[in-house]
């Protein structure tokens, strides 16, 4: 029997204590408590006899006994039941000693299989387990493909995801903008320092390989650093294995590719590419395509409302937009640079601020032209009119990733005042987003925020839009 650790049990071995009972009972026989062995140091190799019978003993002689050391056998017994197998004795003596050093050399090998069977039943186990672990993450990813709305937040959970699947040390996202391709997302747990490095830079494929992704179809490298990125290249991980799977959108188009690289077995150790790691990857480039296939119509969308919101008030020209985007992802690089932040958080600061700054005057499609493009001052009624922009603007922004939620609070904050004498103020206007005809009847008598009750990023926004106004011609 197995004993719970996986060994050979001891006591529960029926062979072990028949033969060590026999054992025993040899010892006393004064015919062979006097006897000798000699313990071989290896097991014979098959097809090799052992010579029990000298040479030179001729027909009807008997051959001399040779003598077997009885200290001998009870160091092999006690090899045994520390749970070592490697043991040998050399069968030699009389018959009755022969058959004993048989019958230990039988059960030694018998103990060795059993050993052998329970290690591979605790291996087998364990990999049952870590298939059960990637079936959980593989689900895992796939409620956060229909639950999460952020595109970022999306691919860092995928690439974690594929880094504990697979498993493999490093995992990055490559996009393809016409010709050029770029790292925009990039995980490695261990080292850090190498995926932050890596995002941001071009990737340079040899020509085969390059048209290899473009026909839809992996490719392997032998090392890392033939991947065509410098910071990898570079890398203490340049001379691994690593695999390059394209991210195809459902008409075919090449959108990117992930990059996986150093796979290692479930216990961490470094091991090759294999038939079931190009399985798995492919099934999260396909959720990583769809997922960059949704991106694209969202930012599409946005691109259309912009475009709306500029030829509806002639000084929201697209270049401002883009100063003013500039500006504040300036101000939050400064604000993590004085605050703790890893540099993964600011990253995904810097993508969801960009998103947020460009759309936050989205809400000037629901004003009115004759309030729009007047050229003087507006009157108390047109302004609170104007005013109104900010609640439209967030009412135009549903969701709930992380993206949304900065875009609704910039486009609805981004005109209060750090001494709270700014608008719409501190009423509830997103619960009733829904009701856009009730939202421009409400009216507006909230107490502007101040201070920290502005939302970190319509602060900078509105510091942004400030000093675009006083620094640009409008």
């Amino acid at each position: 029997m197995l004993a719970k650790d996986g060994r050979v049990g001891r006591r529960e071995e029926p062979l072990c204590d028949q033969v060590l009972a026999k054992v025993g009972r040899a010892v006393a026989n004064p015919r062979v408590r006097d006897a000798q062995v000699q313990p071989g140091d290896e097991r014979p190799q098959p097809g090799r006899r052992v010579r029990e019978v000298p040479g030179d003993v001729r027909p009807g002689e008997r051959a001399p006994v040779e003598e077997v050391p009885v200290d001998a056998v009870r160091e092999f017994t006690r090899t045994l039941r520390s749970g070592l197998y490697s043991s040998w004795l050399k069968p030699a003596g009389p018959p009755e000693i022969r058959g004993l050093l048989q019958d230990l050399n039988a059960m030694s090998v018998d103990l060795a299989e059993r050993e052998a069977l329970a290690t591979r039943n605790l291996q087998l186990a364990g990999e049952v387990r870590s298939k059960d672990a990637r079936l959980a993450a593989v689900e895992a990813v796939e409620v956060d493909f229909t639950e999460l709305g952020d595109q970022g937040m999306l691919m860092r959970r995928m690439m974690e995801g594929i880094t504990h699947t697979l498993p493999c040390e490093l995992c990055a996202v490559i996009l393809l903008d016409e010709d050029a391709w770029s790292v925009a997302h990039a995980r490695c747990e261990e080292q850090p320092a190498i995926a932050h490095a890596a995002r941001g830079q071009g990737m340079r494929l040899a020509g085969t390989d390059a048209a290899a992704l473009r026909r839809g179809e992996p490719i392997r490298l032998g090392m890392l650093r033939t991947c065509g990125i410098a910071a990898l290249a570079g890398s203490p991980l340049a001379d691994r294995p690593a695999a390059i799977m394209p991210l195809r959108s459902g008409d075919g188009d090449l959108l990117g590719a992930v990059l996986v690289a150093a796979p290692r077995d479930a216990a961490r150790q470094a091991r090759g590419f294999e038939a079931q790691d190009e399985a798995g990857l492919r099934h999260f480039a396909t959720l990583m395509a769809m997922s960059l296939e949704r991106q694209q119509v969202t930012d599409r969308l946005l691109e259309r409302m912009i475009r709306m919101a500029e030829t509806r008030d002639p000084r929201e020209t697209g270049a401002h937009v883009r100063r003013e985007s500039g500006v504040s992802l300036e101000l939050v690089d400064g604000w993590a640079e004085r605050h703790p932040m890893d540099p993964q958080q600011a990253s995904f600061a810097r993508e969801v601020l960009e998103s947020a700054a460009v759309l936050h005057d989205v809400g000037k499609v629901g004003v009115s032209d004759t309030i729009l493009k007047k050229p003087g001052k507006l009157d108390d009624d047109e302004y609170t009119a104007m005013k109104r922009h900010t609640i439209l603007g967030a009412a135009l922004l549903p969701g709930s990733g992380a993206q949304d939620e900065a875009a609704r609070e910039v486009a609805l904050h981004h005109h209060e005042r750090w001494d709270g004498s700014g608008y719409p103020g501190d009423e509830d206007w997103v619960s009733a987003a829904g009701d856009i005809e009730g939202l421009l009847q409400r009216p507006m008598t909230g107490r502007g925020l101040a201070g920290h009750e502005i939302p970190l990023f319509a602060r900078i926004v509105a510091v942004a839009d400030v000093f675009d106004a006083l620094s640009s011609p409008r």
